[in-house]
Parts: C-alpha cells; sequence; structure tokens
C-alpha cells in the first residue's frame, strides 16, 4: 500500500509541475495582449463577470466586447501556434 501511494504522490507531483508550467504559458499570452484585452480577460473569467457590467464597466459595446473576445482567442490560439 505504500509503495502505491508514494507512486501516485509521484504522478500527481508530475501532473502538478506540467499544470504550472501550461498556467505560466497563458500567463505570458495573457501578458502579450493589449490592456483593455487583459481588462476584458479579467473582468469576465477571473472575477466571473456578465458581459452586461463588463459593458458599463469598460465603456464598450456588447457586440464590441464579443469581437474583443473573438479576437482575444485568435490571439492566443496564434501565440500557442507560433510557440509549438
Amino acid at each position: 500500500m505504500e509503495k502505491e501511494y508514494r507512486k501516485e504522490v509521484g504522478r500527481l507531483r508530475i501532473e502538478m509541475v506540467e499544470i504550472l508550467r501550461e498556467k505560466g504559458r497563458i500567463d505570458e499570452m495573457i501578458r502579450r495582449l493589449d490592456m483593455d484585452e487583459q481588462t476584458f480577460l479579467q473582468l469576465r473569467f477571473e472575477k466571473g463577470n456578465g458581459f452586461d457590467y463588463i459593458s458599463m464597466k469598460m465603456h464598450l459595446s456588447r457586440a464590441t466586447l464579443f469581437r474583443m473576445q473573438e479576437r482575444v482567442l485568435e490571439k492566443m490560439i496564434g501565440m500557442k501556434t507560433d510557440r509549438d
């Protein structure tokens, strides 16, 4: 049982290192976005706000926010593709 425990702990450590490595990559991609895009991501995904609140807070229309969301996604996919 102790052997299985150590094996599982080792597996979890490896998994944790990979998760932290991926988090670092994503953090770097976010740093490369412009300030409005970073603010949008923070309000939307870190704080969990809806589009109406973000629209009011950033003084942008909902349509602009949806376009921004698509642009951010495309940029981040491009950054990931460039890295691979």
